[in-house]
């Protein structure tokens, strides 16, 4: 396992919120980000001959146009994900790939085994795989719908990883502060509980579901990046990391405190950016 740091410079991981929206979208489409994205997608398909491709919780296809760019004429790609619209939504963004087949399929990475019938060459699984509470199990159907030679390809920064210190010490004050405007404001207080967001897995541990599944642990790479206020505003609008620090707070009572909090945070200690790392994995069925 190899560790870097991805700089954005100032402004990187910028996202451009949309009132309301609790989707990981505004922080996705971040221009670092999406160039963590993309060099991973390119790094994992590079020298391979891929045919057949699944995208499991493509969301609006974000990362299933960076698959699509780096495949070959009459390659199919298949998005999946449980919300309709969003697939309405990758849908249209990958139009302008007329060079390779196209489907999308409502379910869940658990659905794998009925949605695949036939196996493919590659499987994406980006900034999802931490939503999943029986991880083995799909990490075998997974290895199950590879072909032979064929990959699997995740990341997520929602993983047990020794965080830095500094990380450590912003996150401490801005939960604290959280928890105390969300009592005083709203007089509430989060539920005792991990959510699958929350309940991460160290690296090691993903290496032996990896191996338990079949698979060889071609990569297992933390990648450290640097988050500006801007970003973090950004993730504290997204609904899978509220409900995974706050459980049990509405999403919208939890993105209001997250993002007060968060400014204080950042001001309080004088930060320009804190550093979170990243988990890029890629396995091998033999």
């Amino acid at each position: 396992m190899t560790n870097q740091k991805y700089r954005g410079g100032p402004g990187a991981l910028l996202a451009g919120p949309q009132q309301g929206s609790l989707s990981f979208k505004d922080f996705a489409s971040a221009p670092a980000y999406q160039e963590l994205n993309s060099n991973f997608v390119e790094s994992v398909l590079t020298g391979r001959m891929v045919d057949s491709v699944v995208d499991l919780g493509c969301g609006p296809g974000l990362v299933t146009q960076l698959i699509a760019s780096h495949v070959g004429d009459g390659a199919s790609i298949t998005g999946v994900d449980p919300s309709q619209s969003a697939l309405k939504m990758a849908e249209k963004s990958l139009e302008r790939f007329e060079n390779v087949r196209k489907s999308f399929v409502q379910g869940t990475a658990e659905d794998l085994p009925r949605l695949v019938g036939q196996p493919v060459d590659a499987i994406f699984f980006l900034n999802a795989i931490h939503q999943i509470n029986d991880k083995a199990k799909v990490i075998q159907d997974i290895a199950g719908a590879l072909n032979p030679g064929g990959v699997f390809a995740f990341n997520s920064a929602f993983f047990h990883a020794d965080e830095s210190e500094e990380m450590r010490a912003f996150y401490k004050v801005w939960m604290f502060r959280a928890l105390k405007l969300l009592a005083k404001r709203h007089g509430l207080s989060r539920l005792k509980r991990k959510v699958a967001s929350r309940a991460g897995l160290t690296v090691a541990e993903y290496r032996d579901l990896i191996r338990g599944a079949g698979l060889r642990a071609a990569e297992l790479r933390v990648v450290k990046v640097d988050l500006n206020l801007e970003a973090a505003l950004a993730l504290s609008r997204f609904k899978d990391f509220i409900s995974g620090t706050l459980p049990g707070v509405p999403l919208q009572v939890g993105r209001e405190v997250l993002e007060e909090t968060v400014e204080r945070t950042y001001e309080s200690l004088g930060l320009r950016a804190v550093t979170r790392n990243w988990l890029l994995a890629v396995a091998e069925r033999p």
